[in-house]
């Protein structure tokens, strides 16, 4: 630029001032971009971030549980109505997975038991080995869901389903339910959890799954 003062071809100075400024800008915005993009959260690392947590806090209790491949959520829904049913919401392969969600509609009880249907449901899911099957199968509930849960693996009497491991989340306190071959473990994880808000996550979408199809059944029975 400042061969071209002398020149005194100015105005030719002027623009590749300009022009060097520009760069600059651009150069410095780069470089405040790049620190941006490292900074994002992106769904797949929190999942991932997530799943690695899951398997620490449960490998205490399940010692062969290595990997999430797929965890799965299970909710009913009734409500005080008539109309009683299940619902499956699936994590599977780093990202919550919609196209894998099942509905089921409960005709076998006309009273509301959270157990038994638990029970229904988990069992009817098992006849399903091409929907695959799960590392984690994941309740709402406690001990009498989780119980539930695994009186329907039991029932299935399957060699490949051994290795599904049950667990609840009670909501009270948003405890992780496990029933070992002794006793029984709750853990607390803390609220910031990322295992804890993936199973939030995967409960709260069975809920909401759950709830919306026992509305359109009561909805077309209008």
């Amino acid at each position: 630029m400042n061969n071209f003062s002398k020149q005194q071809n100015y105005e030719l100075a002027a623009i590749r001032r300009d022009q060097i400024n520009s760069l600059n800008y651009v150069i410095s915005g780069w470089q405040s971009l790049s620190h941006l993009y490292q900074e994002i959260d992106f769904k797949e690392d929190k999942y991932q971030k997530a799943c690695d947590q899951l398997v620490l806090t449960l490998s205490p209790y399940f010692p062969k549980l290595k990997q999430i491949n797929r965890l799965e959520g299970y909710d009913i829904s009734n409500l005080g109505s008539k109309v009683f049913v299940g619902a499956m919401t699936v994590y599977q392969n780093g990202k919550i997975d919609t196209s894998q969600y099942r509905q089921f509609k409960i005709n076998s009880k006309v009273n509301p038991d959270d157990q038994f249907m638990i029970k229904e449901i988990v069992y009817r899911r098992l006849k399903h080995p091409e929907w695959l099957y799960p590392n984690i199968l994941m309740v709402d509930g406690g001990k009498p869901q989780v119980s539930a849960a695994h009186q329907a693996i039991e029932l299935s009497n399957n060699s490949k389903i051994n290795q599904i491991y049950v667990i609840g989340l009670a909501k009270k306190f948003e405890t992780i339910v496990i029933k070992t071959v002794d006793d029984w473990v709750e853990i607390n994880l803390p609220k910031n959890s990322p295992a804890l808000q993936l199973l939030q996550q995967i409960r709260d979408e069975a809920h909401r799954f759950s709830n919306r199809y026992r509305k359109k059944i009561i909805s077309n029975q209008f």
